[in-house]
């Protein structure tokens, strides 16, 4: 993954999404069950398969069944995102130093796994899960730890902690906060267009990793990036980027992954995890015998998660 990304004043502001936590429900499984179908269900009526995604900053989440979530999210912090898919699936959060859930993120996850849009909302990020066993020999996420040396610590359980949760009031933003994000938004991904043919490899970096790539011309300027540039930092930028595209970028990354530099073929083989397109496998195989070691052992943690 790319490395440490500058932050601008639009990601400090973004960022206190992440300060949300949520501690495990250790509650009678029976009633939580059936609390768990109840919410799935008035969630699946209010958002249907083909559901917009939310205004900018904004994340939706909800059940879908016993193991499966949706997610819908616009230019979110990553942290957004993680606290509501925390609350949505009951597991407990515990952010450890340099998390690095700041970065917006625009995501379509829909009836896939709980496991699934983990990893497309932590791509890049260190991160564990933790699992508990249930009767039948089946496990729950019961916690997940994310960042540089973080310890999974102890978690809030019992039926006060899991009423507790459940009645906590969450963040509403007015209009005009809406507005002002939005706008924001808007700055950033218009700089990042203007600066992506900079001169200066640290710009252009910079402005690989703020592209809209949801936009047409932030795609083709992601894209030209990738196969083009000639610093490996703002290829593996645009590698990056590529991968929360809604626009479909498997074709570029599968190129990338000939790239001669092993941080673009990481980047690349990250986005193409972060993409989860099973197909995808025979085109990344032949990298268990790259020449370069971490490239090697991040082709098997790919193979493992698409498989």
């Amino acid at each position: 993954m790319v490395g440490i990304l500058r932050r601008s004043l639009l990601v400090l502001a973004l960022a206190g999404a992440t300060a949300l936590a949520c501690g495990d429900d250790g509650g009678d499984s029976s009633s939580a069950a059936k609390s768990d179908a109840a919410e799935a269900a008035v969630s699946a009526a209010a958002a249907p398969a083909a559901a917009p995604l939310p205004v900018t900053g904004e994340v939706r989440a909800w059940r879908e069944g016993a193991a499966g979530v949706s997610v819908l999210a616009d230019a979110a912090p990553r942290g957004a995102i993680l606290a509501a898919l925390s609350e949505a699936a009951d597991f407990a959060l515990v952010l450890g130093a340099e998390a690095g859930l700041d970065q917006p993120l625009s995501l379509r996850v829909e009836r896939e796994p709980l496991e699934v849009a983990l990893a497309r909302v932590l791509a890049g990020v260190p991160h564990a899960l933790d699992y508990e066993s249930e009767a039948g020999g089946a496990k729950r996420l019961v916690r997940v730890t994310v960042g540089v040396g973080a310890a999974p610590a102890a978690v809030a359980s019992g039926p006060a902690e899991a009423e507790r949760k459940r009645r906590a009031p969450r963040r509403e933003f007015t209009p005009e906060e809406r507005r002002e994000r939005a706008e924001r938004a808007e700055k950033l991904w218009a700089t990042s267009l203007a600066n992506i043919t900079n001169s200066d490899p640290a710009v252009r970096e910079d402005a690989a990793t703020w592209l809209n790539v949801d936009t047409p011309q932030g795609f083709q300027a992601a894209t030209d990036r990738l196969a083009n540039d000639e610093a490996p930092a703002v290829r593996a930028a645009a590698a990056e980027t590529l991968g929360a595209s809604d626009a479909g970028a498997v074709q570029p990354l599968i190129q990338a992954l000939a790239d001669p530099d092993p941080r673009v073929v990481m980047a690349a083989l990250d986005a193409l995890e972060f993409v989860g397109d099973e197909s995808t496998i025979p085109h990344i195989s032949p990298l268990l015998k790259h020449k370069d070691v971490g490239v090697r052992e991040r082709t098997v943690e790919a193979i493992e998660f698409l498989q």
